[in-house]
């Protein structure tokens, strides 16, 4: 709805204004939030809480206004009146990233993507066609009602797609079928200068709008390809006392000849730990590093056990392995234990992931630090790691730990052969 204060006639006002005052008399589908308490909501995304000095000080995070189209129309006449009057524009999809992406710098308008939120599904050509706004929850309930699933996904489901897809792309499933840009067939963007453009998956110019977060244009349309839905995972945990014994191991089944988990990820004794605390006794492992393997086929399943009994490798009770499989939806659960986080992803080559760990791991011990890392193997020589740290952006100790952040980032690219998850 939009609200009762909506730009009111104001002594000195921006001209803007007035184009935006006329665009919404135009279209009453448009809606508008400059109410100072909702704009507050905005200031922040999932779990980066900017303290004040950064956000009242260093930024002007606080929105102009909110603006909610509803169509691609609106989106167009948006950027028109920000081409006009260079008026900066921050991309919002469900602020769940967590690491700011959706939090102006500059004030100025806000695109809330939210209400775009159509889902399409062609069950006949395995395709779903997504707007800039829908949720995974969304997506994939759509799905399931044709036993379909999509073939990779974040580990947030409240996300959207579009925006997961402009953040990167990687995550579940990720191993078995490469990361979202596999999957794509086709994309629509809208570009600052206000094009609007069809790009199929195999148009070079498509790279310029994954994992760049928006700052290339919107996309307001996505088709992807879909699969059938498993009727049942089997879940492995495999124990490990060093992080480098688990990463061997990751590395010689992903080279397996037969062997073809669905995915195939590390978390490291740290996350363990804290997720084990939470589970309310659904996990009873000790605190190691872990190696969690996944199947949608009982065949492939029974060979893996097969193949752990030949080589004489203990796994962990089923009820544990179930209880983290299960939990691989709520990474960010830890939270509490800050009550921030702030987090780096990096792509590793995975020869390179174990050294790294004891690398910045040790930086964490010498400041009074822990970090609770986790990896999602890409494939057979890469892996994605996440290094999450627990912070409390009310003391003087975050702006510490937040030049951490890059810090890490900076030393997987220069000496570990990394490269930053996104731009």
């Amino acid at each position: 709805m939009r609200s009762n204060n909506s730009v009111k006639e104001k002594k000195g006002r921006p001209p803007w204004r007035d184009a935006l005052e006329k665009l919404l008399q135009q279209n009453s589908d448009l809606r508008i939030i400059e109410n100072p308490e909702k704009l507050e909501y905005y200031r922040q995304d999932l779990n980066v809480d900017l303290p004040p000095m950064i956000r009242d000080l260093m930024l002007k995070s606080l929105p102009n206004v909110v603006l909610q189209p509803a169509t691609e129309a609106h989106l167009l006449e948006i950027f028109s009146i920000a081409r006009e009057h260079k008026i900066p524009l921050t991309v919002r999809g469900a602020g769940t990233w967590g690491y700011g992406g959706a939090v102006p710098t500059r004030g100025g308008i806000l695109i809330d993507l939210g209400l775009m939120d159509t889902v399409e599904v062609n069950p006949d050509a395995l395709q779903v066609t997504v707007g800039p706004g829908a949720r995974f929850l969304d997506i994939s309930r759509e799905l399931e009602r044709h036993s379909l699933t999509l073939l990779s996904m974040t580990s947030g489901k409240g996300g959207t797609l579009i925006g997961w897809m402009a953040t990167g792309g990687m995550g579940f499933g990720t191993y078995h079928h490469g990361p979202v840009r596999n999957q794509l067939i086709s994309i629509r963007v809208i570009t600052p200068d206000g094009v609007m453009k069809d790009i199929a998956a195999e148009d070079p110019e498509i790279k310029y709008f994954l994992s760049t977060e928006g700052q290339m244009g919107i996309m307001t349309k996505a088709t992807l390809r879909v699969g059938p839905r498993p009727s049942q995972w089997y879940p492995f945990l495999i124990p490990f006392e060093e992080p480098a014994a688990a990463y061997a191991f990751a590395k010689r089944l992903s080279s397996h000849p037969s062997i073809k988990p669905e995915d195939l990820m590390i978390y490291h004794s740290e996350l363990i730990h804290a997720l084990k605390v939470q589970s309310n006794g659904r996990m009873s492992v000790e605190d190691k590093n872990f190696v969690l393997i996944a199947f949608t086929e009982d065949e492939q399943s029974r060979q893996f056990k097969a193949y752990l009994d030949e080589e004489r490798i203990q796994r962990a009770d089923e009820a544990s392995a179930k209880s983290l499989w299960e939990e691989r939806f709520l990474p960010m659960s830890i939270k509490h234990l800050g009550p921030s986080l702030l987090a780096t992803e990096v792509i590793l080559p995975l020869d390179q992931v174990a050294s790294y760990y004891e690398k910045i791991s040790g930086w964490g011990k010498r400041l009074g630090l822990t970090l609770y890392p986790t990896s999602h193997l890409i494939n057979h020589r890469e892996v994605l790691f996440l290094a999450m740290l627990a912070t409390d952006h009310r003391k003087a100790i975050f702006y510490a730990d937040l030049l951490l952040i890059p810090m890490m980032i900076r030393l997987a690219v220069q000496d570990y052969h990394g490269k930053p998850y996104v731009l």
